[in-house]
């Protein structure tokens, strides 16, 4: 879900909330205009623009709450295919609150920084580079000396057998 639905579905969200409150407002004064110390021992009705009026705010309210729960699912969605785990968690936990604070903070894409070893090549068009020359090894370095074979060991049985006695060990 791009940022920019769940901004709308999140102010949408706080938008109805507020014109349910003001439903729930309006509904309570018209109760207590109506009735004045006790709508059920005085054996009034309550009024029933009253009652639509309860009726619009708590429609409202399921609304808000609706929009809100999907801007919160969207935001969730968006932070795990970013692998923004710390924002994921505080939005799990804080709720529509820490949605906001992440819409605020965190860019629509991420910005890498360029990596150094990237930079433009120095190559120019229009200048004559003279041709790779072939590989010549240099003086007095290790691979131009021509190759020494190992030197012959004499055969074993030219070397000094062992003692046959061991000297005494004191």
């Amino acid at each position: 879900m791009r940022k920019k639905t769940i901004v709308i579905l999140s102010l949408l969200a706080v938008g109805l909330g507020i014109v349910s409150i003001i439903a729930f407002v309006v509904a309570g004064v018209l109760t207590a205009a109506a009735c004045s110390p006790d709508c059920s021992s005085s054996g009034q009705a309550v009024p029933v623009v009253a009652t639509i009026g309860i009726v619009i705010g708590v429609i409202l309210s399921l609304a808000a709450s609706g929009l809100s729960l999907a801007a919160m699912i969207g935001a969730l969605i968006k932070q795990a295919k970013q692998q923004k785990w710390g924002w994921f968690v505080c939005t799990i936990l804080f709720g529509i609150i820490c949605v906001w604070i992440y819409l605020i903070a965190v860019p629509e894409t991420p910005q890498y920084p360029m990596p150094s070893y990237l930079a433009p090549s120095p190559y120019q068009p229009g200048v004559q580079y003279p041709p790779m020359q072939s590989y010549q090894p240099m003086e007095g370095y290790p691979s131009a000396q021509p190759y020494q074979p190992m030197p012959q060991y004499p055969p074993a049985e030219q070397y000094p057998s062992a003692p046959q006695q061991y000297p005494p060990q004191g």
